[in-house]
């Protein structure tokens, strides 16, 4: 089905050391990156390490000296914001 929520299926990965990386692109039209980054910070609360991931700095992604996206990151979990894309 389309659209259906991963919260519980993210969760299990992250509590069970998988890697996980979310990338959400500025001009998505269906789920943008305030979607998304509402999405980490108000759905994930199963996973310990979600409060010192918000505290975590973001880093910007620049490449040839312009900005493309900024990344957050915290053991094995990182979102990925990329602008300019859908």
């Amino acid at each position: 089905a389309f659209m259906r929520p991963g919260v519980e299926a993210v969760e299990f990965l992250l509590n069970n050391n998988v890697t996980v990386n979310v990338y959400s692109g500025q001009l998505d039209l269906i789920v943008d990156v305030l979607c998304t980054s509402d999405w980490i910070n108000n759905g994930l609360t199963g996973w310990p390490g979600l409060p010192v991931w918000k505290q975590q700095a973001e880093n910007r992604i620049t490449i040839g000296g312009v900005p493309q996206g900024f990344v957050r990151s915290y053991q094995n979990f990182a979102f990925w914001k990329i602008l300019r894309a859908g």
